[in-house]
């Protein structure tokens, strides 16, 4: 038997051996000489991290997408690295294309893709002549052809639907902030709602593989057999070569030998999919599908169906029906040029949410010492929002003005041949039988001429139109001032000012959740 002076003296050997391991591998990994196939490329990302570093590109990119960036540039050094010690290794190659196709695939504004995407192009280039040069064939029916999370609105994909809700973007809130598509069916109607793709052109693509990731929400109370009924009916994914556009879907091959469809109608047909178990809110990435048979095909167009015909509604009544899509990804082999519809994502040229305390950077002014209508900070499910409000025990009993201006948005960036607009999520809540339209009372305006060090007065504004007069009183919903056309503020610095103005004897709140400003129309905001 060994004694037990022994076994420590044996592990404490092991232990200084494993440690000298373990430093002279980290040592040697920081040693490492980049190979000549790939100094270009170490070069080209360490200037890309010295620009992000002096805030020089996605300094208008949201934090998500600059935590992603960075994440993976620092991925991509360290295969860099791999790869210079191991140039033969299959997996290496593999993986590092993989992680190059997704900074390709990073939501960017234009100015940061322009500057990343040639970048990206040669470092494909050089792990592609490295594998030739090594002899080694890439398996690249995992590359990522095309893929998107819906962090910027549901555009490329279009939406359509037969009476009732459309899919949308959504959010979660602060807990857990990932967006999504939403496509909803409320209680009592029948509806279809479909979310198509861009067309894809796989005239190139050899291999095809689909993955979602995705949530469906069927309601409590059903049996385990509706429950299965419902996600084999409800939730579809169809897919066409001959769609041209609009809103004919017949994929039912009934409908069309009772000619319930047009005879010239394009042509769909339904795709097996990997539904979430349990009844709400479960998630699953599924298995991914393979759909080489649509390879060779110039135009492909996928939809997602949620499918609440009157029979759907006969079998699960008066419930909601839900589907969230996380994110939509194609794989596989070949090239796969970017849908045309990419061209037109809407971009985030300015955003803001009102999430300081104190709301800073925003300038409170009012028109009196001692405001009884001062903007603040509110809450709700832990989301921060400003708010004024004027109420029965505010006791006003002289106008005031109440202003929150936004000092400086710089937009000299864009030319000025560059479109903006302007799109405002506020709420808006007031009582039946007012005397008064709150909407003379709430106001937002523009100006070229004003800074911090200025009071409003001294500055030329322009007033912009919030109005919306189909919102419900006394529902506290949501409102969207979308598409404000600020173009022809594009290339200079421009100021926002929210002004509350309440007379005496008003009731009304007005709350200011988020703004922003984007390059394009948000076509899917309702």
């Amino acid at each position: 038997m060994v004694k037990p002076v022994v076994k420590l003296l044996i592990v404490t050997l092991l232990a200084i051996t494993m440690a000298a391991c373990d430093n002279e591998t980290s040592s040697s990994n920081n040693d490492i000489k980049i190979i000549p196939e790939l100094e270009t490329t170490n070069e080209d990302i360490k200037e890309l991290r010295n620009e992000y570093s002096r805030d020089l590109i996605l300094k208008s990119a949201d934090d998500r997408s600059r935590t992603l960036f960075i994440k993976n540039l620092n991925k991509l050094t360290a295969q860099l690295k791999f790869l210079s010690r191991f140039p033969n290794n299959k997996n290496q190659l593999d993986r590092t294309i993989e992680i190059i196709s997704f900074l390709e695939y990073l939501p960017l504004p234009r100015k940061d893709r322009a500057r990343l995407e040639p970048i990206l192009m040669r470092a494909t280039q050089a792990v592609n002549k490295l594998a030739i040069e090594r002899n080694v064939a890439l398996d690249d029916s995992n590359t990522i052809l095309f893929v998107y999370d819906f962090f910027n609105g549901i555009a490329p994909f279009t939406s359509f639907s037969t009476k009732d809700a459309q899919w949308e973007k959504e959010n979660r809130g602060a807990v857990d902030p990932l967006p999504y598509a939403l496509g909803v069916s409320t209680p009592g109607n029948s509806n279809k709602a479909y979310l198509v793709s861009p067309s894809f052109n796989l005239k190139d693509v050899t291999s095809l593989k689909l993955t979602l990731r995705h949530v469906s929400v069927l309601g409590d109370g059903q049996s385990d057999f509706t429950r299965a009924i419902v996600k084999r009916e409800a939730y579809k994914l169809l897919y066409s070569t001959n769609y041209s556009g609009g809103k004919t879907l017949c994929f039912d091959s009934e409908l069309r030998s009772r000619k319930l469809c047009p005879d010239n109608a394009p042509v769909w047909k339904m795709a097996p999919l990997q539904n979430p178990t349990g009844n709400n809110f479960n998630k699953v990435t599924t298995e991914p599908m393979d759909l080489s048979f649509l390879a060779g095909n110039e135009n492909v167009h996928f939809a997602l169906l949620l499918d609440a015909d009157n029979a759907m509604r006969q079998l699960i009544g008066n419930r909601y029906l839900r589907w969230e899509v996380e994110e939509f990804k194609l794989q596989g082999s070949g090239f796969l040029p970017k849908p045309e519809q990419l061209n037109t994502r809407i971009e985030t040229v300015f955003d803001y949410e009102f999430t300081d305390p104190e709301l800073k950077p925003l300038i409170k002014e009012n028109s009196v010492d001692a405001p009884k209508v001062p903007w603040r900070s509110g809450s709700h499910n832990g989301k921060l929002f400003a708010i004024n409000e004027v109420r029965n025990t505010t006791n006003l009993t002289e106008s005031e003005v109440a202003n929150l201006i936004y000092p400086n948005i710089d937009l000299n960036e864009l030319n000025q041949d560059n479109d903006v607009f302007l799109t405002l999520n506020h709420t808006l809540n007031y009582l039946d039988g007012l005397d008064y339209s709150t909407w003379d009372r709430i106001k937002l305006f523009i100006s070229r001429n004003y800074s911090a060090d200025i009071k409003s007065s001294d500055a030329t504004w322009n007033e912009l139109n919030i109005e919306n007069r189909r919102h419900p009183a006394k529902s506290w919903r949501p409102l969207t001032a979308a598409n404000i056309d600020l173009s022809e503020y594009a290339g200079e610095s421009i100021s926002l000012m929210f002004r509350f103005q309440p007379e005496p004897g008003d009731l009304h709140t007005w709350q200011l959740n988020y703004f922003k400003l984007t390059d394009k129309k948000e076509t899917d905001v309702k």
